[in-house]
């Protein structure tokens, strides 16, 4: 019999834990139209060991297969999902990423596709959610659509036709925010819903006035020389770094306490080679908790108890940073 302060909850067959964003999203879409009885989890990278541990708390002797979807893994991470992986051996432990990852954590990775209970699907090619479309192969065209909207957008492919649909689509991710986005792509079968449409329009107006708000307040700053743009934004807009075509590099601070560098038109061995001399700079300011992400558009964090002025002295030293190579 169950006391009172035993929790009693539902077993599940699946376990979903994938990212926060519209690609962790987008991957736990394909994991419900191809698999029943899941429970779906979403978290930032700061809180993947967090989730572990709720996932283990979670599995029972109903559940069959964990999936772990968008989510960059650190050493640590690796470290505990290893722990998760040996104690349950009849479980099957599906870690499906897009991410870049150190040659060590990249050791400990392939020492997990030794065990029989894991499988490891990667690609710096593809978002989160088109990968595990592949996988998971769901029969709905509608979804498959949707899986291409948000990979042209997730991996920035600005020449794709989907890509503006993805951007709308993003926007409306962290405007509507995470649940009622995900209640209007369900309830049309994840065709583009009318309130999407009605959005549009307004949503471009919204951007092109917060953009003139922003330069009347002398918040962005672009050097034409080394075709380079930085803005302070004084909250978290995820179509800021749409204009600016001819731009090769953006550096977006909030005051949220984020910052998002995203590379256009560069060649991937060179975004590269910038990406790892910024985040080797910043990782080592007090200010910064971590950085990384995708090669093109990746971000850094600041410690929530940093001043503004601290954020701006980090993106100056990003800037200075870039400033050092020739495009």
């Amino acid at each position: 019999m169950y006391s009172s302060h035993t929790p009693m909850y539902q077993n599940y067959e699946v376990i979903s834990l994938s990212h926060i964003d519209m690609d962790g999203v987008g991957c736990q879409f394909c994991i419900k139209e191809t698999h029943q009885n899941i429970l779906c989890l979403n978290a930032n990278y700061n809180e993947i060991i967090d989730y572990l541990d709720i996932v283990f708390d979670r599995i029972s002797n109903s559940t069959k297969k964990v999936f772990i979807t968008d989510l960059s893994f650190k050493t640590n991470d690796i470290l505990k999902l290893q722990s998760l992986v040996n104690s349950y051996p009849k479980i099957k432990f599906v870690y499906i990423d897009h991410h870049e990852y150190t040659e060590d954590d990249w050791k400990l990775l392939n020492e997990l596709k030794k065990r029989d209970n894991f499988l490891l699907i990667h690609s710096l090619k593809a978002s989160a959610t088109k990968l595990t479309f592949l996988y998971t192969k769901p029969k709905n065209e509608n979804l498959s659509k949707l899986a291409n909207i948000i990979n042209a957008y997730d991996i920035w492919l600005e020449d794709d036709p989907l890509f503006k649909i993805g951007w709308v689509y993003n926007t409306l991710f962290w405007d509507i925010g995470m649940r009622p986005f995900i209640a209007e792509l369900r309830t049309n079968n994840y065709k583009m819903p009318s309130y999407f449409k009605r959005r549009y329009k307004e949503i471009v107006k919204e951007k092109n006035d917060y953009f003139k708000k922003l330069f009347e307040a002398n918040l962005i700053a672009i050097d034409d020389d080394k075709k380079f743009l930085f803005a302070f934004a004084d909250d978290y807009r995820s179509f800021i770094t749409i204009d600016f075509p001819s731009y090769k590099i953006y550096v977006i601070a909030s005051s949220y306490n984020n910052i998002s560098i995203r590379f256009r038109n560069l060649e991937p061995e060179k975004a590269k080679v910038i990406k790892e001399a910024i985040i080797t700079t910043v990782t080592n300011l007090p200010q910064v908790i971590s950085a990384g992400g995708h090669l093109n558009a990746f971000g850094v964090t600041v410690d929530r108890d940093a001043s503004f002025d601290d954020l701006k002295e980090v993106v100056q030293i990003i800037q200075k940073k870039i400033y050092e190579f020739d495009f």
